[in-house]
């Protein structure tokens, strides 16, 4: 059974990065195909976002802005390709499309952020295909530690479901 855990991807760029952030995780599940690339990936992220966490999303939003945070521009839809790597989208900038790696994440006051979503022919046992949802997080001062403490809870439960549903996704197309 898939599980997250504090293990970034050899393959993914922010195995590199890790280091300079305090919390790390990553959930790695199997696929029955590679064949998207990173712009794929962007877009596949954003179909795949329940409703209950998008709402949540909103939620943040109004409850962070009196404190100067980012917020995002409403809720999380589902985009389309064409990508450029700065474009901001909700939450998120688009920081890398490699291949069949998408890294977004932001620089706040509060904290910077990572995510990757990777496809690899190798998965996480050296044979299966396999898509990993990982992100590196480092607070910056007491705003940004009190801040992912309170939402650590929410971004555990928010990451399997995402990726679970880009998974699904996935697999269900021809």
């Amino acid at each position: 059974m898939p599980e997250l855990t504090d293990r970034i991807p050899l393959a993914s760029r922010l195995h590199g990065e890790q280091a300079a952030y305090s919390y790390r995780d990553s959930f790695t599940l199997p696929v029955r195909r590679c064949d998207l690339d990173a712009e794929g990936l962007v877009a596949l992220f954003f179909a795949a976002v329940p409703p209950w966490l998008s709402r949540l999303t909103a939620l943040r939003n109004v409850l962070v802005r009196p404190f100067g945070l980012k917020t995002g521009t409403g809720p999380m839809l589902p985009i389309a390709p064409p990508f450029t790597v700065g474009q901001r989208i909700g939450l998120f900038r688009l920081l890398a499309l490699d291949g069949r790696e998408a890294v977004l994440g932001d620089d706040d006051r509060h904290l910077n952020f990572r995510i990757s979503l990777l496809l690899d022919d190798n998965g996480g046992d050296g044979g299966t295909p396999a898509l990993s949802a990982s992100t590196l997080v480092r607070p910056h001062n007491r705003l940004g530690r009190i801040y992912l403490a309170l939402v650590l809870p929410i971004h555990r439960l928010a990451v399997p479901a995402v990726a679970r549903r880009m998974a699904a996704l996935i697999d269900r197309a021809p």
